[in-house]
């Protein structure tokens, strides 16, 4: 199946924001994330993506560094606010530690059912591992799950960009003040850049999520994640934001201990079904 190229869409002033905040709010679920510089309370918010799942492959970029508040506060047509939907709605971030403290901390906006799918991804290899006793010791990145589980979701084009642009951040010929999409070093290359990251958020997921895991991993899955959102309201220093200690998941504790008992079961069903093939 062909996949049409993603459709970035610029939202710079109240008009746009106005349409596009009446069309995301017919929907359940948004996949949202956000670029910066130092992306914290401690550097600056340029960006928030939000894309809804549509088949065109629609994103918005609603540009907060020109809008300011009222990329937030301004209310549409209809009667919604872009802070209204992040605080109300279901939305799906990878990882929203930095994204939520950075709005929370400038813009007083707290995301009210945030998912992150980083854990989700734990608790995944933890349920599929073909032995019980096995604990996740670390997160996986982005990239490492887009390449786990999202390949097929993005063209040829987009995967290049993603690779190129990062590579060109670490090697300093890109700065995140360039993520500024009205600098006049902002470019498509850029902007497709940002739509990578919540373009693979819906297979992630359909893989990851949806079905994959016994009560006590979803569990899991959703007391860490609002954990990860509600330290934004606390002290976090500059130094967290660069700690290994990041990449290290949340323990599974008692509560948890359900998904131990599928993951038996699990055992149990692939010993089976191999007995079968390997004796037909």
């Amino acid at each position: 199946m062909t996949i049409n190229e993603c459709q970035p869409e610029v939202i710079d002033d109240v008009e746009k924001l106005s349409a596009a905040v009446d069309d995301l709010s017919q929907r359940d679920t948004l996949y949202v994330d956000c670029e910066g510089d130092r992306l914290s309370r401690y550097g600056a918010l340029y960006t928030v993506q939000i894309y809804d799942g549509n088949p065109q492959r629609r994103v918005y970029l609603v540009d907060v560094d020109v809008l300011g508040e009222s990329a937030f506060d301004s209310v549409s047509t209809l009667g919604n606010t872009l802070r209204a939907l992040l605080e109300t709605k279901r939305l799906m971030f990878f990882d929203p530690r930095a994204d939520v403290d950075a709005l929370w901390n400038l813009y007083q906006v707290m995301p009210g059912n945030v998912l992150c799918l980083q854990l989700a991804e734990v608790a995944h290899r933890r349920r599929t591992k073909p032995y019980a006793s096995w604990e996740p010791t670390y997160v996986n990145g982005l990239a490492k799950c887009i390449d786990l589980y999202c390949r097929g979701t993005l063209t040829r084009n987009e995967s290049a960009i993603k690779t190129r642009v990062s590579l060109e951040l670490k090697a300093g010929r890109f700065q995140y003040s360039d993520f500024k999409l009205s600098s006049p070093k902002s470019s498509q290359d850029i902007r497709t850049y940002a739509c990578v990251d919540v373009l693979c958020l819906p297979e992630l997921e359909k893989r990851v999520w949806q079905g994959t895991l016994c009560s006590g991993g979803e569990r899991w899955v959703l007391e860490n994640s609002s954990s990860r959102c509600a330290r934004a309201k606390g002290y976090v220093g500059q130094e967290v934001f660069r700690s290994k200690n990041n990449a290290i998941p949340p323990a599974f504790s008692y509560k948890h201990h359900e998904g131990l008992l599928c993951r038996l079961l699990s055992m149990h069903q692939s010993f089976y079904t191999f007995r079968e093939f390997r004796f037909k």
